[in-house]
């Protein structure tokens, strides 16, 4: 089992997020976060933002609105930053908007020691009527520096379920909304 150190030193030394970016399931989120993006103006927030892919997609299509990129420094965040640097209030590691309209965890949960914490988080800076669009990644051979356990994953998905009303799903990934 890694430490949340080994972990943080991979993300910031390693090409992987880059690679896992390029291929995985947050590039087919971006229609769905657009479709909960109903405001003209708000904040959207990128957790585990990698190089800001739902962002970027994002921006093209709602430029009045500012997004925030939250992630561990990493060459690809400074990527993300420069992506969407024309549309971004920008936060790093532990700041946040004071509220946000719509929240992605995409792909981020399996990769915290205390995912339980973020999900807390997240769920005090969604607005009322807002979206989170999060899952939890199961990975039964241990290969993708999942720091989170069972028992975490359990209580974290279970707050989420209680804490929010769930909209869509699909694909082990779920949008809730914020009651």
């Amino acid at each position: 089992q890694l430490t949340e150190a080994q972990a943080l030193a991979f993300y910031r030394e390693s090409d992987y997020m880059l690679w896992r970016n390029l291929v995985h399931r947050r590039h087919s989120a971006w229609r769905r976060v657009l479709r909960t993006m109903k405001m003209p103006r708000g904040n959207l927030l990128e957790v585990g933002c990698g190089i800001a892919p739902i962002s970027t997609y994002c921006a093209r299509h709602k430029p009045e609105w500012d997004y925030w990129l939250h992630d561990v420094a990493s060459p690809h965040l400074a990527f993300a930053i420069w992506r969407v640097r024309k549309y971004a209030v920008l936060g790093v590691l532990d700041v946040w908007p004071q509220e946000a309209q719509v929240i992605t965890l995409i792909d981020v949960l399996e990769h915290l020691a205390d995912p339980l914490k973020m999900a807390h988080h997240a769920v005090g800076t969604l607005r009322p009527n807002g979206y989170l669009h999060w899952n939890f990644v199961g990975n039964p051979r241990r290969n993708d520096l999942d720091l989170a356990t069972p028992e975490q994953r359990d209580e974290t998905v279970r707050y989420l379920s209680e804490a929010l009303d769930l909209v869509w799903e699909g694909e082990g990934y779920r949008v809730s909304r914020k009651r």
